[in-house]
Parts: C-alpha cells; sequence; structure tokens
C-alpha cells in the first residue's frame, strides 16, 4: 500500500473509532469514577513492614467460568490486591461487596452502554487507604478509541512514618509505545514524589520489543527492581513477551512465584512477599 493510502486508512480508522465510541462505551467523570466495596472488621495499626504478600493479576473481566474460585483462593493471606479487567456486574461486584477481609477501590476505566458495567482496575488490602489517585489514560486504543487506567494508593505501614504505596496499571494495549510509555511516565512521576516503598505492578501490555524495552528502562532509571519469578515463569506471553510484572523500589523480595494452576482468566496470577526494614 502507498503511502497515501496508509494515511487514508489512518483517517478512515481513527474516523470509525470516534463513531465507535459514540455507542459502545462512556467514560464517567471524576467524581464517578471511584468506588469502595467491601470493609476491613479489624483495621490494626497498618500492614506488617516485615511480611507483605502481594497478589497481581488481571481478571479478564471474569470471563472464565474459574474466576470466583480462584480469587477466593488466592486472596486467602494476602495484604494487598492488584487486578487488573474488574468489572462491576452482579457477580464480581456481590464479590466484593462481601468481603471483610479487604477493602477494595474500584476505578472505572469506561462504562459499556449495552450492560451498564463500568471496567476498570482495582486495589484491595487488609487496611483502608490513607490516599488515592488515579490516572485514566491521555491516550485511547486504536481498536475501540477506549482508555486505560491507573490507580494509585497509599497504605499505612505498622510502626513506620511512611507508606506503601501502590501503582496498579492496565496500560494501553493497540497504540505505539510512545503513547503507552506516557502512560507509565505519567504514574513515576507520582512515585518520584513519595517518601517510602513503592509496588508499580499489573499488566502492561508489553507485546513489542520498543515497549518491553522502554518499561525496562524507565522502571531501572526510576529507582525500581523487577521481581524474578524461579518458579517457572509461565506469565501470559504475546508475540514471545510476558505482558504482567511487578516492580518494586525500598523493598525486599523474599518469595515470588507465578500461580500456574489458575483458570479463572487468560493471565496467570503473580505473587510475591515483599519486606520493608
Amino acid at each position: 500500500m502507498s503511502k497515501v493510502g496508509c494515511a487514508l486508512l489512518l483517517v478512515v480508522m481513527t474516523a470509525m473509532s470516534f463513531q465507535t465510541q459514540a455507542f459502545w462505551f462512556e467514560v464517567p467523570s471524576a467524581n464517578s469514577t471511584l468506588s469502595n466495596h467491601g470493609r476491613v472488621d479489624e483495621t490494626g495499626h497498618g500492614l506488617d513492614p516485615a511480611n507483605i504478600d502481594l497478589l497481581v493479576w488481571n481478571i479478564y473481566k471474569g470471563g472464565l467460568l474459574g474466576w470466583r474460585i480462584d480469587l477466593q483462593r488466592y486472596m486467602q493471606g494476602r495484604d494487598v490486591v492488584l487486578l487488573q479487567e474488574g468489572i462491576l456486574n452482579n457477580d464480581m461486584r456481590a464479590e466484593f461487596d462481601a468481603s471483610r477481609k479487604h477493602q477494595y477501590t474500584f476505578a472505572t476505566s469506561f462504562v459499556f452502554k449495552t450492560s451498564g458495567h463500568a471496567t476498570g482496575v482495582v486495589t484491595g488490602a487488609t487496611v483502608p487507604a490513607d490516599e488515592v489517585i488515579f490516572q485514566r489514560s491521555e491516550g485511547r486504543e486504536l481498536v475501540g478509541f477506549s482508555p486505560k487506567m491507573v490507580l494509585i494508593n497509599k497504605f499505612p505501614l505498622a510502626g513506620k512514618k511512611q507508606d506503601l504505596m501502590t501503582i496498579n496499571i492496565h496500560a494501553l494495549n493497540t497504540v505505539s509505545w510512545k503513547k503507552m510509555g506516557a502512560q507509565v511516565l505519567n504514574a513515576l512521576r507520582v512515585a518520584k514524589d513519595h517518601d517510602g516503598p513503592v509496588i508499580f505492578a499489573g499488566d502492561f501490555n508489553t507485546w513489542s520489543k520498543k515497549k518491553e524495552e522502554f518499561l525496562k528502562r524507565s522502571m531501572k532509571r526510576a529507582g525500581f527492581k523487577e521481581v524474578i519469578f524461579h518458579n517457572g515463569d509461565e506469565r501470559m506471553y504475546v508475540f514471545g513477551r510476558p505482558l504482567d510484572y511487578i516492580f518494586v523500589r525500598d523493598l525486599r523480595v523474599k518469595t515470588s512465584g507465578v500461580l500456574t494452576d489458575a483458570t479463572g482468566s487468560d493471565h496467570k496470577p503473580l505473587s510475591a512477599t515483599l519486606s520493608y526494614e
């Protein structure tokens, strides 16, 4: 195809994306983006800094039958949970609302017009958050024109003046590495000003060499270390590259693994036990 033909195709696809946007989803106002679910009956004095048990999982909007069983099983004993592709349909909303071990914050990327169900990222913890910030992506998917979400929470640590910051990301997918990179950098700017440990994890959609290289380079420059999975890396791979990561700053990794027996999503959950000393 000629350069002119490629340009015309891009214009047509962009126009179709704008038209599609008007039909299939809507973006909520800032005041309607966040919602809280579940509650913590025993809040204590904060997370145990010597033992922070983490779960990270793209839950695939509950699209596979085993998601509820897997979620209930893997939530046991977790201090912090970062989920991507959550959806507030009847089943998943009920699961979050019924929790008395974790309090969840749901950050809506967008709402499906046909069902009225919100989808986005979800952060849960055994203590309430001191602060919550969301960043809806400035970029939009080329296919469908929908945004993606970053959710930033701060949680108290028992006996520490510093909070634990968690950054839960579902990165843009059908875009250039530059647009995906802008989403990551916006979150890193918040982390830069945080005096305390940070977990930055989720589905980064790093299916291209440029995306993967940009992510690892940017995280290293920002002082983060990649968590390595030694039990056999069975994360979701696309074009030979993993999509899901855990990065940490000022935290020691005690254990880590991929929960390979999960059947409730096309992604495998990631786990890590961390400490801040």
